[in-house]
This record gives C-alpha cells, sequence and structure tokens, in this order.
C-alpha cells in the first residue's frame, strides 16, 4: 500500500528505490513497529502518537510518506548500488 502511494506522490523515490532494488519494508518495518520511536525525536513522537489516536491507521502511512518527501533529493540521488541507496535512506530519514 504505502508503495503504491509512493509511486504516485513521490516517483523520483520510487524510481530510486526500484532502480536499486531496495524495498520499503526494509526500513520502513522499524518505523512502523516502533511507531517512530527510534526514528523522530521524543517530541515529536508524542505528536504522531496523538495523531494515531485521532485519526487511525493513516496517520502512521502519513507520516512515512512525509519523512520520503523530506528527503526525497537525498533519496532520488543516493548511490545506484543496493548499499548506497540504504545508507543513504537510513541517514536522511531519521531525525536527531
Amino acid at each position: 500500500m504505502l508503495g503504491a502511494v509512493i509511486d504516485e506522490r513521490l516517483p523520483a523515490v520510487g524510481n530510486a528505490l526500484q532502480r536499486t532494488d531496495v524495498q520499503l519494508r526494509l526500513f520502513t518495518s522499524e518505523w512502523f513497529l516502533a511507531l517512530f520511536c527510534s526514528t523522530l525525536p521524543m517530541h515529536t513522537v508524542v505528536r504522531v502518537w496523538d495523531a494515531l489516536f485521532l485519526y487511525g491507521g493513516e496517520a502512521i502511512f502519513r507520516v512515512a510518506v512525509t519523512l520520503l518527501w523530506l528527503n526525497r533529493e537525498s533519496i532520488a540521488t543516493a548511490d545506484g548500488d543496493f548499499v548506497g541507496m540504504f545508507a543513504a535512506l537510513r541517514r536522511c530519514c531519521s531525525i536527531p
């Protein structure tokens, strides 16, 4: 489901992921299982949880798409192999 949204809304990111054969679930599973606790600062995580309780599961997908959108240029121009793309995703999709 998230892959279809990425392909539609962020085609450059979708193309980069397909080009390097990186699957979304390799890095988004941590986001979804931990509800962004290991990715975002705690004050942001609390806001994400508020949105989750108010709007349901759709909020989690919106946060994931927003993280990818904020880092779309870095992802789209990442090194052309699997390791380079995975490293770029780990580096740019976590906010200190």
